[in-house]
């Protein structure tokens, strides 16, 4: 390591900078959650003190490298499984919204959805969307999907808002097929 200058505690206060940090992310819940990328900046520093040769070292490299596997299966589960919030479970389409949007393509009206169902629709079928419609006032066409109810109201980013239901209390049920709903 001395060839880059670094010595024994610079790295492990290199390594407790970049774990404090991570921790600020967990359990501050900033606007921009940077839990998710803990391997990018932790890795660097284990890197540095595993190549220091410490047999001690090892053993606690070992047991990190034991925990980060878990933290990624439980990640990997989460997002798959669970469908967590922020997870990316937006990135996960079922056999229901395909169907929902194939039949919502005939029309030529904008759908207001938020940013899963607008993928699907504009992205994949050409249709118009508006992801900030339902947020303003009350659209012409509104696109539900199961999981929104649960995990709420996707926006650009990542960033989700809660879904209130009660919204479309003043809509129409126009159409439904267990998984997803369309109101107008």
């Amino acid at each position: 390591m001395a060839f880059i200058g670094l010595k024994g505690k610079e790295v492990i206060f290199w390594l407790s900078a970049t774990l404090g940090l991570e921790a600020y992310s967990v359990f501050s819940n900033p606007p921009i959650a940077l839990a998710y990328r803990i391997l990018n900046f932790v890795w660097p520093p284990l890197a540095a003190i595993s190549a220091m040769g410490s047999r001690d070292i090892k053993k606690v490299i070992k047991i990190l490298a034991i925990l980060i596997i878990a933290l990624n299966l439980y990640s990997i589960y989460a997002a798959v499984s669970l469908r967590e919030r922020y997870m990316g479970y937006f990135w996960l389409y079922n056999q229901q919204e395909y169907l929902a949007a194939s039949w919502l393509s005939s029309s030529n009206l904008t759908v207001s959805c938020d940013v899963k169902a607008s993928y699907l629709l504009s992205d994949y079928l050409n249709m118009r969307t508006d992801v900030f419609k339902y947020l303003r006032g009350k659209p012409e066409l509104f696109f539900l999907y199961g999981e929104m109810l649960r995990n709420g109201y996707v926006l650009y980013g990542g960033y989700i808002m809660d879904f209130d239901p009660k919204k479309l209390l003043d809509f129409s049920l126009i159409y439904s097929n267990g998984q997803v709903e369309i109101y107008g």
